[in-house]
């Protein structure tokens, strides 16, 4: 009885993860955000290009093809550096990269929904009493441009998120400027979550890593460890008594 008293008393004063935190940390999960994101840019530098050469010239289109030029060398660069030297990476920059990525595509899908979404991709012509509807596949374009733009923001937006939550939860704000070699970082290999953190911290400096507290297994105090631990009570009395007494009989012999 005692035992599983003690048992449940440390599984309380343990930081348990909550489930988001073990989502957010699964390599599944962020190889299935970072594939989403590269596919979904391919398509929007493809529809906007298409967009931009035959349907209308726009500087907010213009924009959005720097925006998913700039998403295809970051995440190409990053995923790269993740898989042949990860010690390199610094958490700081991939958090600041990952939130102007996410602000990039906000901006984007902004102002080409501004431009080309009130726009009707069909027309109606024709001679006489012959009609035939013309619809343009570069609108269309544009329309999914708009699409697949909305599409990114959110996808960068949780991976931002996640890289945040996962790495404010385990690391101090002052190491998030230090080269990964140096602190112990670890991401997951999607670059898109802290998965756990080395030892180059002590004990005070973060908490336990989502791996770690899960496999650890809380020490059980059973009857064992209390008898033990009265008896070193029970010496410890007994030995201040003594001593006690020791003082106090010189004193009375000199009375």
């Amino acid at each position: 009885m005692s035992e599983q008293i003690e048992t449940e008393k440390v599984h309380s004063s343990v930081h348990q993860p909550k489930s988001y935190q073990r989502i957010l940390s699964n390599t599944i999960f962020g190889y299935i955000i970072r594939v989403s994101q590269f596919i979904s840019t391919i398509l929007v530098l493809a529809l906007s290009g298409d967009s931009l050469n035959r349907y209308a010239t726009s500087g907010s289109m213009g924009f959005t093809i720097f925006t998913a030029v700039f998403t295809l060398i970051y995440l190409i660069v990053f995923t790269v550096i993740m898989l042949v030297s990860p010690n390199i990476l610094i958490l700081g920059v991939n958090l600041l990269l990952e939130l102007l990525i996410t602000v990039f595509w906000f901006v984007s899908f902004i102002a080409i929904a501004a431009i080309y979404g009130p726009d009707e991709c069909s027309a109606t012509v024709g001679y006489g009493w012959y009609r035939y509807t013309y619809i343009s596949n570069s609108c269309k374009s544009s329309k999914a441009a708009i699409a697949f733009a909305a599409v990114n923001f959110v996808l960068f937006l949780i991976s931002f998120v996640s890289l945040a939550i996962t790495s404010f939860k385990i690391i101090p704000a002052q190491k998030f400027w230090e080269i990964n070699d140096r602190n112990g970082l670890k991401f997951n290999k999607p670059l898109l979550a802290v998965s756990s953190v080395g030892n180059s911290f002590g004990s005070n400096d973060i908490e336990k890593p989502i791996e770690e507290i899960e496999n650890s297994e809380p020490h059980v105090i059973n009857d064992q460890d209390e008898a033990a631990s009265t008896r070193i009570t029970n010496e410890e009395a007994e030995n201040s008594r003594n001593t006690n007494t020791e003082t106090a009989t010189p004193r009375a012999n000199q009375n």
